[in-house]
């Protein structure tokens, strides 16, 4: 070795031993933090991208909340679990566009010599329109994938159509080998539903053959005949993220087991479907059904049989994740834990009393969580097994206030169980150690309510009284915001839900009761709606280049509340608005 080379690897040396002298102070660790936390950029809604293994596009679907489940009393007559609506958190992921196909799955069992349920049993079912007309399909010998109607059948020349005979096993194998998994029942209804829980994949326009494989007039499969199209034959048809055939062509296995009551005890955040059960989810309707039976929501349970209805399509979870709503709840023992029990007005202030509460002076350290199902009464609460959650929540000491709401407008007879059913959960919550206050709902304005405003009033007052418990009077606050502002618009488009202002109302009438103390002054004015809740979606703010709440907007809002809940202890329902 010369003079140069042994200087140049002194100096390699050298500086090797510095750089591990800084590593073992930590002086590069932030540059290699940075590195290893730097966020993946989240993909657009709808984007696209092939899969290696099988060439399968697929969509993409944002991190973030969506409607899950449909409304009471709007359920289909053919499937049982549909209820009670619901918020749900997911991950970003990926959901191929359109059903597996039969050259696809002819891939996978060429590569890896798979033979599917229906092959090893030697049998399958077969439906036909009129077999549908009577719900009963007929076992045939032979059918299977290759042959979807009988061993006279065959997929040559329909290659490209949707893989059917599908046991729940095929359909995870399949997407195991492709890199993927099945879609829950909870991703695959976001995909075809989008945030707020459209009733059709396309929007609100009726089912036709211009928008899905179905039966109309002309007969099975859009007059085809028994058997579905090739897939991705109707775009119009598609989903908010670009999802074809969701509804229509073929019924979907997706990874959950079954259970008519999971909605009311299901995770909030990517619920996983029960842990077990005697049959799997299937989503979806086919080329056989007519427009009665088409619906997002549909959950039946026939995917745990393999017939020539039913395909399925895979899903690859995203490397995102929107941070949980507990990073956020400040650090250190909280002043007060509150929590929500109620309908679908309980679904957004547990998230934004906390905020306001901490911009007072002094500040007030808050965390609050939500029981919260479309339509519910507290009543359901109290006796639903399936519901034995919520108890063990209010018994667990973990609360000082228990904020009970039930929504009388859509069912007035429901007003006759209110008190009842509020001073049971009143008794636990003070068994607990929690004080329990009513939050009195607004007026639902879409719906002419059985009882008015002041009935509805009268009915929380007197129920208050005889319990001897707090009202929140947010409905007369509502009234009285009206009265003086009515350009002010407490209400989305619609008039089903409050907007931002109108919740901004509501948490300032909730923050007067619960701390006695005037809102007036209190800074915070909700302008950090994030973009991947379900309320961002339900108020439109995304169209809106002007929702967020003035400052005197707020201060209007905060003076009625504090007013309406003052005269409220003074006089009750009846005190002068």
């Amino acid at each position: 070795m010369n003079r140069n080379q042994s200087i140049t690897v002194w100096l390699v040396v050298a500086a090797v031993a510095v750089i591990a002298a800084l590593l073992a102070f930590g002086q590069l660790m932030p540059v290699a933090r940075a590195q290893a936390e730097t966020p993946t950029p989240e993909p657009p809604p709808g984007a696209t991208r092939v899969r290696e293994t099988d060439g399968a596009v697929m969509v993409y679907v944002p991190a973030g909340e969506f409607l899950m489940g449909s409304p009471m009393g709007k359920a289909s007559p053919l499937s049982a679990g549909e209820s009670p609506r619901h918020i749900v958190y997911l991950d970003g992921y990926w959901i191929d566009r359109t059903e597996v196909t039969n050259r696809q799955f002819e891939q996978f069992v060429e590569a890896t010599g798979y033979r599917t349920e229906a092959e090893k049993r030697g049998y399958s079912w077969v439906w036909t329109a009129a077999l549908w007309d009577h719900l009963s399909p007929k076992t045939v010998d032979g059918a299977d994938w290759r042959h979807p109607e009988g061993p006279d059948s065959s997929i040559a020349g329909r290659e490209d159509e949707p893989m059917m005979q599908t046991w729940w096993t095929d359909a995870r194998a399949y997407c195991e080998w492709a890199g993927g998994r099945q879609p829950t029942e909870a991703e695959w209804e976001k995909a075809c539903a989008g945030i707020l829980g459209q009733r059709y994949p396309w929007g609100s326009q009726p089912p036709s053959c211009e928008v899905a494989v179905m039966r109309d007039d002309s007969g099975p499969g859009c007059g085809r005949g028994e058997k579905a199209l090739p897939v991705g034959s109707k775009p119009a048809g598609a989903s908010p993220y670009g999802a074809l055939d969701m509804l229509g062509n073929a019924n979907e296995s997706v990874g959950d087991w079954y259970s008519a009551s999971y909605y009311d005890r299901s995770p909030t955040s990517n619920p996983p479907g029960p842990e077990t059960g005697d049959a799997r989810v299937c989503r979806d309707s086919s080329w056989v059904e007519d427009s009665s039976t088409f619906r997002t929501c549909q959950a039946r349970t026939d995917g745990s049989i393999s017939d020539n209805l039913g395909g399925f399509r895979c899903v690859v979870p995203a490397p995102v994740a929107l941070p949980s709503e507990a990073a956020a709840t400040p650090a250190g023992q909280p002043d007060s834990r509150v929590l929500f029990i109620g309908d679908d007005d309980s679904w957004f202030p547990h998230r934004y009393l906390p905020r306001l509460a901490a911009s007072g002076s002094p500040a007030i350290t808050l965390t609050s969580q939500r029981f919260a199902l479309q339509d519910y009464t507290l009543l359901h609460y109290s006796v639903l097994s399936s519901l034995a959650h919520v108890g063990l929540a209010v018994d667990s000491g973990e609360w000082d206030v228990v904020i009970l709401e039930q929504d009388l407008d859509r069912s007035w007879r429901a007003a006759k169980n209110f008190c009842g059913a509020a001073g049971k959960w009143a008794d636990r919550a003070a068994q607990a150690g929690a004080e329990t206050i009513l939050f009195m709902p607004w007026d639902n304005t879409a719906v002419p309510p059985p009882p008015t405003l002041q009935e509805t009033a009268d009915v929380y007052t007197r129920c208050g009284a005889d319990l001897g418990i707090k009202v929140a009077p947010v409905g007369l606050a509502f009234e009285r915001a009206s009265k003086q502002r009515p350009d002010l618009s407490l209400y989305i488009a619609d008039g089903t839900h409050a907007n931002q202002r109108g919740l901004y109302l509501a948490l300032s009438v909730l923050y007067a009761t619960l701390f006695d103390r005037s809102p007036v002054g209190l800074t915070y004015r909700m302008d950090d709606v994030a973009p991947w809740t379900v309320e961002y979606a339900l108020w439109d703010l995304a169209n809106q280049t002007d929702w967020q709440i003035t400052e005197e907007q707020a201060a209007f809002l905060q003076h009625i509340a504090w007013e309406t809940v003052q005269d409220y202890q003074v006089g009750g329902a009846g005190s002068e608005q």
